[in-house]
């Protein structure tokens, strides 16, 4: 009866032209379509009041419409709430949203991140909306009165479509961005023989978004986050039957658990090891079911379990967003396919090269943080980043409570610091606390290694592979997770954290590179984040010590042999380390990273029988090209 209701209301709306109202109609389509009658009859009467005032003013030669394009927007912003919080998302995700009105816009936000009911112009249309159908109850406690099973679509959406009236403008935030791993994750989905799935990487760098982006790629998408939902963990206490436990986690969260058709998502698995034993027992007894795992203090759960499923359950690794990544999400697009139809033989056109220059400082402030670069791309405003990036901070410092029994927040705080201060250096324990014994320190450092917030590079000595065979962990350098991650901890020195944003925001290229350790860390970021995520990437250099020292910032493999790549920009003659380095090691091949464009030249070196080095330049901005 509705359906056929709204199929004559719809037709006789197309005969007179009433375009706002079909906005309505459309909402209607979505009510009548998951069987929402009562919000179907309650469009309906509008509507059918709606045409009799149209037809009327037409009759009477006058123009009545706009009259009530404000309470059809009221209505319009009830309904699409109702459906949002009646139904799950992913019965109408891909049912095509009309955008016809230019009274109406669509906000994508995070509904968890944004209190709407705070918001003055919401107040005025909840009060409309109330007035114009009866509640007695505003919208705040409507929502308020949810049961809990509504409740959670709530809290399991990233976003959430809020129609509103707006003047004449669209806004959009993008849902998702597109991130590398996610190439990954597709093949992990489709290979007939995958095992269950471990995400790893520290907190905040889009683990649980990337899971559930690749969920759309299923029928049904289960998640368990075991920090909210602590209940679930009784689940894998006892026997693991893993057929059982999908049964009982299908019933809890009322989505199917099938074969070949649901990801099942465990979210914060570190919290429950218990979980993380039965992954094992997913691959013997269910290897057709896709399931995945992520933490983001995993690695310490993971040292602590006595057995783990060796060969049995396969890892990613996941970081912050490339610089690639922090392209795409800033929409230039254009500038990456230029940029990856570049080489040194062919160098960018120079307005592209500038624009990339540009764009990479801009990345050395905003950082790759997916929230930091979120809040970018929806601002561009360098201080609400970096308030974004105070409260990342926050929360790692407040984990510090989590790593270990006997972890020491005060000292993983000051070992964290003490880094930061230290970039691009040789650590020197004695400069992050004097009072406090090596082997703590060292300890502090492994910790803070573990949880993804601090990357070694280990001196060795080079001279074959693998380059670990030789290596020093005694002389040790180490990269901080994030550009704009380091710059909020350096706030606390106002001198030295001015200095920097200063030189990267307005320093020529020849002092960013040379003088800013950030970017000397950058590179080596972008080296680990271009590399296959299945094994945690190690990074290495060469120091020559004594009377005469020299030093190569990294070192990588590359056709079987040694690549030395040094981030620097300067004349052939400035690179003396490098020279020396390659006449050691017998090598003639070399890469040069600053922020020049594309390039080559060839050596001659004199102190050795006039040997010719050939060094290419790769541009900062194109890491992942070496």
């Amino acid at each position: 009866m509705t359906n056929q209701l709204g199929v004559v209301v719809f037709k006789l709306v197309e005969f007179s032209g009433g375009t706002a109202a079909k906005q309505l109609l459309f909402r209607l389509d979505l009510l009548v379509h998951f069987e929402s009658r009562h919000e179907a009859y309650a469009v309906i009467v509008f509507l059918c009041g709606f045409l009799a005032l149209n037809i009327a003013g037409l009759l009477l030669g006058l123009l009545v419409v706009g009259a009530w394009v404000k309470i059809r927007a009221h209505i319009c912003l009830f309904v699409d709430f109702t459906i949002l919080s009646t139904r799950p998302f992913d019965k109408f995700r891909d049912r095509p949203f009309q955008k016809e009105s230019a009274k109406i816009g669509i906000i994508w936000f995070g509904f968890a991140k944004t209190d709407i009911f705070q918001n003055k112009f919401f107040f005025k249309k909840s009060l409309a909306i109330k007035l114009f159908l009866g509640f007695r109850r505003n919208l705040k406690n409507y929502f308020s009165d949810f049961d809990e099973n509504k409740q959670k679509y709530f809290s399991d959406f990233d976003k959430i479509l809020y129609f509103c009236s707006t003047k004449s403008t669209f806004y959009s935030m993008k849902e998702y961005i597109t991130r590398i791993i996610d190439k990954y994750l597709i093949e992990w989905k489709d290979d007939s023989s995958h095992k269950p799935l471990l995400l790893r990487g520290a907190r905040q760098v889009g683990k649980s978004s990337a899971a559930k982006h690749l969920g759309k790629q299923f029928k049904y998408f289960a998640e368990i986050n075991f920090e909210r939902q602590k209940e679930a963990k009784t689940f894998f206490m006892g026997d693991l039957d893993v057929k059982l436990i999908a049964s009982k986690i299908a019933n809890y969260i009322n989505v199917p658990v099938e074969s070949g058709k649901t990801l099942l998502f465990l979210d914060e698995i570190q919290e429950c090891p218990e979980a993380i034993m039965a992954l094992r027992f997913f691959k013997e007894d269910y290897p057709e079911l896709h399931v995945i795992a992520a933490g983001s203090l995993l690695e310490f759960a993971l040292e602590n379990l006595p057995t783990f499923g060796v060969g049995r359950i396969h890892s990613l690794f996941m970081y912050p967003m490339t610089f690639d990544e922090f392209l795409d999400a800033t929409g230039n697009h254009g500038l990456v396919t230029m940029r990856n139809m570049a080489d040194s033989q062919h160098p960018l056109d120079l307005p592209f090269h500038n624009k990339l220059v540009e764009m990479f400082r801009i990345y050395l402030m905003v950082g790759g943080m997916p929230e930091a670069v979120a809040t970018w791309v929806d601002t561009k405003d360098f201080l609400r980043c970096q308030k974004v990036h105070n409260d990342i901070i926050l929360t790692y410092e407040d984990d510090f409570n989590k790593y270990k029994k006997n972890a020491n927040p005060d000292l993983l705080r000051i070992t964290m610091r003490g880094i930061c201060h230290q970039i691009g250096k040789q650590t020197v324990f004695t400069e992050i606390a004097r009072d406090i014994r090596s082997t703590q320190i060292r300890e502090a450092l492994r910790q803070l290694t573990q949880a993804g917030i601090i990357t070694p590079v280990v001196s060795t000595a080079a001279n074959g592979i693998p380059l670990d065979a030789e290596a020093n962990f005694n002389r040790t350098k180490y990269l901080f997770l994030d550009p704009g991650l380091l710059l909020s901890v350096l706030q606390l020195d106002n001198a030295e954290s001015r200095q920097l944003i200063e030189l990267i925001m307005v320093g020529t290229p020849h002092d960013l590179v040379n003088k800013g350790a950030i970017v000397e860390m950058v590179a080596g970021l972008e080296m680990i984040r271009y590399k296959d995520p299945i094994q945690r990437q190690k990074l290495f250099y060469w120091e020559k010590t004594g009377k005469s020292t020299a030093e190569v910032d990294y070192l990588q493999i590359k056709d079987m042999a040694v690549l030395p790549i040094e981030v620097k920009a300067s004349t052939q003659g400035g690179m003396k380390s490098l020279w020396a380095f390659m006449r050691e090691k017998h090598l003639h091949e070399a890469v040069r990273c600053s922020l020049e464009n594309f390039g080559e030249f060839d050596y001659s070196d004199s102190l050795d029988d006039g040997e010719t080095r050939h060094v290419r330049i790769v541009p900062l901005y194109a890491m992942g090209k070496i």
